[in-house]
């Protein structure tokens, strides 16, 4: 709420001071997200998982390649003993000839399966591939603004009409097994913000990996 408040302050400064230039802005407001991140075996909740919500635009009028997308701002967030994590509420400023786009998310923990790859509940069994289709409720937008351990049906399939039962807001991660899960699951596309939290844990991710090459988790 604070962050949506200093971005009207903002427009109505503009528009006080600088009548022609507020006309060239528009708010742009994310709300908060909320979840709780569990091992997918044991069902217990994971402490020290990073998530980062990433913020973006993409231009109305695009040149001969078509629309071009930037990111804006992004916001990183630890989960506590309870594996709840909460990522305030975003508000700034945009280019009128901008449109908002979803808030994208990057999950990761050491060891686990995350945005850089692996199983990770439920988007692993939301994604269809015959017709390719992802349901907008199974977006981490969509699942992080839920209460959490709220549940609904919806259909996964368009086409033959299968359901699943989501519940929002809980998102599970598998243990890796191999060096080369581990390895893969690091590579992240970093965004270009100042997210000390996540760098550091990448960072110290890799440190391991030179240092264990043909790891094997014990079962």
């Amino acid at each position: 709420m604070r962050q949506f408040v200093t971005g009207i302050l903002i427009l109505l400064a503009l528009t006080i001071f600088y009548p022609q230039a507020s006309h060239a802005w528009l708010i742009f407001h994310k709300p908060e997200y909320r979840g709780k991140i569990i091992d997918a075996e044991t069902k217990k909740p994971l402490e020290g998982v990073v998530v980062v919500a990433i913020y973006s635009t993409s231009d109305v009028i695009g040149g001969p390649g078509g629309p071009s997308s930037r990111e804006i701002g992004a916001r990183e967030a630890l989960t506590d003993e309870n594996g709840i994590f909460v990522i305030p509420s975003y508000t700034t400023i945009m280019n009128p000839i901008a449109r908002e786009n979803g808030t994208q998310f990057i999950i990761f923990k050491a060891g686990y399966s995350g945005s850089g790859g692996g199983r990770v509940l439920p988007f692993t069994i939301c994604r269809n591939s015959d017709p390719y289709y992802f349901p907008p409720k199974c977006h981490p937008r969509v699942l992080f603004s839920k209460p959490i351990g709220s549940r609904e049906e919806i259909i996964k399939n368009p086409r033959t009409r299968e359901t699943i039962t989501i519940t929002y807001g809980i998102v599970e991660l598998t243990r890796l097994d191999t060096w080369d899960e581990r390895d893969t699951a690091s590579l992240i596309s970093e965004p270009e913000f100042h997210l000390p939290i996540l760098y550091k844990m990448i960072a110290e991710e890799n440190k391991w990996l030179r240092n264990h090459k043909g790891w094997r988790r014990r079962k």
